[in-house]
């Protein structure tokens, strides 16, 4: 029985890796277009979150709750704003880079020192569009009070804890 369900399992799984490796070949490269196209942080600040540096974005979207003056609101768009447009264009222009990664290989000219190449080249972009968004935390903490801080984090956590329920 028990060998009957390890040779079921190994099946299943070499067949999930067959129907999904010949849906990969007519996507978009990279596979986090979306994100890198419209500027989505989608874990890039996770160590600024975690550790109490609010997102602009987020702040934003709480900003009722957390009661910001308009100087504050003012200044926090303009941070997300800023932030805003040099993630889609660092995004783009990762876009494009993996996709010269991908047509190497597409049309049979990858080389290694091509593809080593391209690859640091992503590394490091996708390390600079970190920044972009690490940095707009570390702003944004600078123009909330401590006590709005404390709720951001509480409302943060609350929503959090809510998202991880209904999955």
């Amino acid at each position: 029985m028990r060998e009957s369900f390890f040779l079921l399992f190994w099946v299943l799984s070499g067949m999930m890796f067959l129907v999904r490796s010949s849906d990969l070949r007519g996507q978009n490269v990279p596979s986090d277009n979306q994100s890198l196209e419209t500027a989505q942080g989608s874990g890039m600040a996770m160590y600024a979150e975690v550790n109490g540096y609010p997102g602009p974005k987020h702040v934003l979207d709480l900003q009722e709750k957390l009661n910001l003056t308009d100087e504050q609101l003012k200044d926090i768009e303009s941070i997300h704003d800023e932030m805003r447009e040099q993630a889609v264009a660092k995004g783009q222009t990762i876009i494009k880079v993996e996709q010269s990664l991908n047509d190497l290989f597409a049309t049979g000219k990858a080389s290694e020192e091509r593809v080593k190449s391209l690859s640091t080249t992503i590394g490091r972009l996708r390390g600079e569009l970190r920044a972009i968004h690490l940095v707009a935390h570390m702003q944004a903490r600078e123009i909330l009070s401590k006590e709005q801080i404390a709720a951001y984090n509480r409302l943060r956590r609350r929503a959090d804890a809510g998202n991880h329920g209904s999955r």
